[in-house]
């Protein structure tokens, strides 16, 4: 199972436990109806403030949202969407930084 699919299950089983309706709690996000349900689909990530803000309105903790493993994929994809648009030179650096890291 893809884990953006597995967040994407949780954030719509945590809601509707919650009884709270996809279109309320994307006007609690400010976001669009159609963004909440690529979320739940599995079709989007949401960023991590607005896991912060789901969260908040379902009143949970993140690891219970996206769980253990979830919690580092989310910031491994976080990372790789940061590095789209970076210079080669800007990646190399990065990746440098990355293996001292590990040491």
């Amino acid at each position: 199972m893809k884990k953006s699919f597995y967040l994407g299950e949780n954030i719509k089983q945590i809601r509707e436990s919650r009884n709270i309706k996809q279109g309320d709690f994307a006007k609690k996000l400010n976001l669009s109806q159609a963004a909440v349900s690529q979320f739940e689909s599995g079709a989007r990530q949401p960023t991590p403030k607005t896991i912060e803000k789901m969260c908040s309105i379902l009143e949970v903790n993140r690891e219970e949202l996206v769980g253990k493993e979830g919690e580092e994929n989310f910031e491994k994809n976080m990372l790789m969407r940061n590095l789209k648009g970076m210079s080669p030179e800007s990646i190399r650096a990065l990746n440098e930084i990355a293996k001292r890291m590990k040491e």
